[in-house]
């Protein structure tokens, strides 16, 4: 009877761990969902971290060439006021005015590029409408030379 009782014992304390330790397919089934949200959570958090960098460094770039733009268009800007001001004749009241909205256009640029380094919305959208603001001023300094009366 001992030899039986101690069998029971010993087969119970062998086989009790294992159901313990059993999951229902559905346990299982959740616990590769979790785990499989979890690595997809990993990887966007990662993307959205490399996107973020290499946005910063295409913004730092961008700057740097828009603000030596913005320069080269402030000299251009004080070239032609010193210019027009040749000694013994005025300014064209007109042509001055002219040089004025693109001296303000320009400093506008300058305080956009400043506000947006600030808030940082949409990229794609800034960029594109700031590029075409900028193509507009070009425009406008080649303008300036040319009356178009006719």
């Amino acid at each position: 009877m001992k030899k039986s009782m101690f069998a029971l014992g010993l087969s119970s304390m062998l086989v009790v761990p294992m159901f313990m330790a059993c999951e229902s397919v559905a346990q299982k089934e959740q616990n590769v969902k979790d785990a499989q949200s979890e690595l997809d959570q990993v990887t966007e958090d990662e993307a959205a971290k490399q996107q973020k960098e290499a946005d910063a460094a295409e913004w730092n770039t961008y700057r740097n060439a828009t603000e030596a733009k913005i320069t080269a268009n402030a000299d251009r800007i004080a070239e032609l006021r010193i210019k027009k001001a040749k000694p013994g004749k005025a300014l064209d009241p007109l042509y001055a005015a002219k040089i004025d909205a693109l001296q303000t256009r320009n400093a506008d640029l300058k305080t956009r590029l400043d506000n947006y380094e600030k808030e940082q919305s949409d990229w794609e959208s800034f960029k594109r409408e700031f590029d075409n603001d900028m193509n507009e001023l070009g425009t406008a300094f080649e303008d300036l030379g040319n009356d178009n009366v006719k």
